[in-house]
């Protein structure tokens, strides 16, 4: 009996261990549940995404106002009502001009186009629509003296007679307006910030998008309140309002900058240039630099071809002679010299300048003081072209009454041809 139970109870232990390692094995080869796992993985990863695609279109939203760009003047939307778009934003313009201490910078311009202004807005635009372009101006005098100055500022279109001038009283944040302590005063170390505007209707902006548009800083700086012997100067600077001007800027020659150049009287195609001449000659302390020449054919601009009718159709070559003068004499000069003389292939031909087309800075050059001057001859092309030889006459100098100074002696520079 008792062997009987023993058996049975070997026979139950087995069938026991035989269940569990069954269910060992089973445990073993049966596939896990992963579903909640995946589930939840599942949830992160569409979450990354989510936060990834945000990001994006957040990248992409910033982008979008970058290139639009923040509006400047918000002064422009509050009185015209209307609705403000950013054309074009220059964030340095690199337009600085000195003036007997008194410097004047453009930090930064904007362009903007304005629709659907109110009704009262017709006075400057008749049309209810147009063009603003806003300045953002500082002025520091950096003399130890009072100045006296009337901030003036023009775009120049076609010629020296076809701008836009600034305007300071449309369109100006209360606290960009001018704060005067005296009107036209700047006192010594002083410095103002404030906005000028110039308003463009839809014709206008066309033509100034299509030309090379200047701006310019208007001189008159003076030390007394009557503007005796104010500085004459005025700032000239290239002024682009759109990115195509950029990139034709950046790429463009640097034209010295006679009145062919400033005053938009013709357009330049160089033909040759030396600009690192710097010979330098004396006459009793006056020093009388020539810098450097360009050589360039030259098309009149519309408005400017009657100045040129002596010459026919025919086609015209400028030569332009940059030239820097340093009077450490005694005497006053006038008009850097006056008339200066081109002789060609050893007096084959003689030719005078032309001063209604120079720059010359200042006029009365007094002693201590320096000065520069672009020296102008204008070409029949089809002459200039058997020309080799050029030698520069200037002189002699005059100063007051017309006196002749230094003894009435002439300086020759022998110039570069184009080969």
């Amino acid at each position: 009996m008792r062997k009987a139970l023993v058996i049975i109870g070997i026979v139950a232990l087995t069938l026991l261990m035989l269940v569990a390692c069954g269910k060992e094995d089973a445990s073993k080869d049966e596939p896990k549940d992963t579903t909640k796992k995946e589930e939840v993985k599942d949830d992160e990863d569409k979450k990354d995404e989510d936060e990834e695609e945000n990001n994006k279109d957040k990248t992409s939203e910033d982008e979008k106002d970058s290139a639009e760009g923040e509006i400047m003047n918000p002064a422009i939307a509050e009185e015209t009502g209307g609705d403000v778009e950013v054309i074009f934003t220059n964030d340095n313009p690199e337009i600085e001009h000195e003036m007997n201490g008194l410097v004047v910078k453009i930090n930064k311009y904007q362009v903007v186009r304005v629709t659907d202004m109110n009704q009262s807005s017709e006075h400057q635009f008749p049309d209810l629509e147009g063009y603003v372009i806003t300045a953002d101006i500082t002025t520091e005098n950096t003399s130890d003296q009072t100045l006296y100055y009337s901030p003036t500022f023009r775009i120049q279109t076609d010629d020296r007679y076809d701008y836009i001038s600034s305007r300071n009283i449309y369109y100006i944040p209360e606290d960009k307006e001018i704060q005067w302590e005296e009107p036209s005063t700047f006192p010594a170390d002083s410095e103002y910030n404030f906005y000028h505007v110039f308003l463009l209707d839809n014709e206008e902006f066309e033509k100034v998008s299509t030309l090379e548009p200047k701006f310019f800083v208007e001189a008159g700086v003076a030390d007394n309140k009557d503007y005796k012997g104010s500085y004459k100067e005025e700032g000239f600077f290239d002024f682009a309002i759109n990115e195509e001007q950029v990139e034709k800027l950046a790429t463009a020659t640097k034209f010295y900058e006679d009145k062919l150049t400033t005053d938009s009287i013709a357009t330049k195609e160089l033909i040759f240039e030396k600009t690192d001449i710097n010979e330098t000659q004396e006459l009793d302390k006056f020093k009388f630099t020539v810098e450097g020449v360009q050589y360039t054919e030259i098309t009149p601009n519309e408005s400017s071809k009657e100045r040129f009718r002596n010459f026919g159709d025919n086609d015209l070559v400028a030569l332009t002679i940059q030239v820097a003068m340093d009077n450490q004499s005694n005497e006053v000069i006038y008009g850097g010299g006056g008339i200066a003389k081109l002789n060609v292939n050893d007096n084959e031909m003689r030719f005078s300048s032309q001063n209604m087309v120079e720059n010359i800075h200042p006029q009365e050059l007094h002693p201590g003081d320096k000065g520069y001057r672009q020296i102008v001859f204008i070409f029949d092309k089809k002459y200039f072209e058997l020309y080799d030889k050029f030698d520069l006459e200037v002189g002699p100098f005059t100063g007051p009454d017309v006196k002749r100074l230094f003894k009435e002696k002439t300086l020759h520079f022998d110039l570069p041809a184009p080969k």
